[in-house]
């Protein structure tokens, strides 16, 4: 607040200076530390004008734009648009020149916040004994001046600018001009120290959900208030973390001296995943279905007879070589972390004979290798001239390769396109089918 009555948030200053001997309002810019305040002269007392500074109570005004922002003190940090304005004309009537300076310090007499400019055509900054000060930057007829100033931290209490003003005449002396001087207090506005304050709630790798069976710790924070924080969960709960196992909107109260702020985090829950399948035998020929959930990655399926690969269809069809029991077993990691698995027994009692028998199959029929990487030979041994089919299937049954009307062997099949796994391959000759497996690494 202003210590005078009558403040207006409007400072207007001046500096003068006439020809030769006047160094203050002709001049181009005032010399810093003229402004009246403790340890500093006027531009009068140093001689440049002969007039006697007088205190102003309403020659200098001084202000906010907008008007009166700084009417219930000023906000540390805040940086504020202040205009000087001098209403008072020379001594005669002659041509007037008008100037100003200004500096601010707080109670120790110290340079309290700083300035910057709005408009350098019209004013300047200078520094001097760790003090900073606006001036005029030319004396002229112009009588009103705007720059800025950024309020000092926060404790820093009143601060209070000293404003020098300065008509001058014109006529070429140091007689006829007028120097007014005035200051103007502010106090330090109260700042509520909760205004930054706010509460915050995390998690382990923030995660907002849990495994059932589990439970998930939410940790409580706040940042901005005066310390000392406690806390009160929704659940009752006083202590900084909370653990949870159930689903729910969970919200934190934290205070710290009169600050409180809230904060709220939903967390739901997640089945662990069952591993499970049905199957279908017919002959040789086993269907899956698959039924797990809650896998992350991929099903592993080992078929009991030292084969095994990934698959996460929801169903196939594997086929086995030869009669006997097997156990088919599927594994996985699910969604919680969980090893999961189930396995199922089946008997095959029967492989039907197809096309060429065994012995013939390994006499006449060979892939190699097997496994392949990027290419395979299918070989038909003494039937160079013959004309075959050749199909390919995955083991959803989808034929990948179909070649009719091959003539000749061998017969090379590329991998472009097929990704690693199991595939089966039927060779048909004369009427006759033979079939086999091959692996792709």
């Amino acid at each position: 607040m202003f210590k005078k009555s009558t403040l207006l948030v409007a400072l207007t200053m001046l500096l003068v200076l006439a020809a030769n001997t006047i160094v203050f309002t002709s001049s181009p810019q005032p010399p810093p530390g003229r402004t009246g305040a403790p340890g500093e002269n006027t531009c009068a007392a140093s001689g440049c004008h002969s007039s006697n500074p007088v205190t102003a109570t309403s020659f200098i005004s001084f202000d906010t734009a907008p008007t009166g922002s700084l009417a219930n003190g000023y906000t540390p940090g805040t940086t504020y648009n202040l205009f000087v304005n001098v209403n008072q004309l020379p001594s005669n009537g002659a041509s007037q020149k008008f100037g100003f300076q200004t500096t601010v310090l707080d109670g120790s007499n110290n340079q309290a916040g700083s300035f910057s400019l709005s408009n350098p055509n019209l004013t300047t900054l200078a520094t001097s004994f760790n003090r900073e000060y606006v001036g005029h930057n030319i004396a002229s007829t112009t009588n009103a001046w705007t720059f800025r100033w950024t309020a000092p931290a926060v404790g820093t209490g009143d601060v209070t600018f000293y404003v020098i003003a300065n008509v001058a005449n014109g006529d070429g002396s140091t007689t006829g001009d007028r120097v007014y001087t005035q200051s103007f207090t502010f106090s330090e506005a109260a700042v509520n120290p909760c205004n930054n304050f706010n509460a915050f709630t995390s998690t382990p790798g923030n995660a907002t959900s849990f495994c059932t069976g589990q439970s998930l710790d939410i940790t409580a924070g706040s940042s901005g208030g005066p310390g000392a924080p406690t806390y009160l969960w929704s659940t009752g709960a006083t202590s900084q973390t909370l653990s949870v196992n159930a689903a729910g909107t969970y919200t934190v109260t934290v205070t710290e001296a009169s600050c409180t702020a809230t904060s709220s985090i939903t967390i739901t829950s997640v089945a662990a995943g069952v591993a499970d399948f049905s199957v279908n035998v017919n002959n040789n020929e086993v269907t899956i279905n698959n039924n797990s959930t809650g896998v992350d990655g991929n099903y592993t399926w080992d078929f009991g007879n030292g084969e095994s690969f990934a698959d996460n269809s929801a169903a196939f069809t594997y086929t086995y070589d030869s009669t006997g029991a097997y156990t088919i077993a599927l594994s996985y990691n699910d969604v919680c972390g969980i090893a999961q698995s189930f396995d199922v027994l089946v008997t095959i009692d029967t492989v039907p004979v197809v096309g060429i028998n065994e012995t013939n199959l390994a006499n006449v029929l060979s892939v190699y290798p097997n496994p392949f990487g990027n290419q395979a030979s299918i070989n038909i041994s003494g039937h160079n001239g013959a004309t075959y089919q050749f199909v390919l299937v995955d083991i959803t049954g989808k034929a990948v390769r179909n070649l009719q009307g091959v003539a000749g062997t061998p017969l090379s099949i590329n991998r472009e396109g097929l990704q690693s796994g199991m595939y089966f391959y039927s060779v048909t000759l004369d009427g006759e089918t033979a079939q086999g497996k091959i692996l792709i690494d």
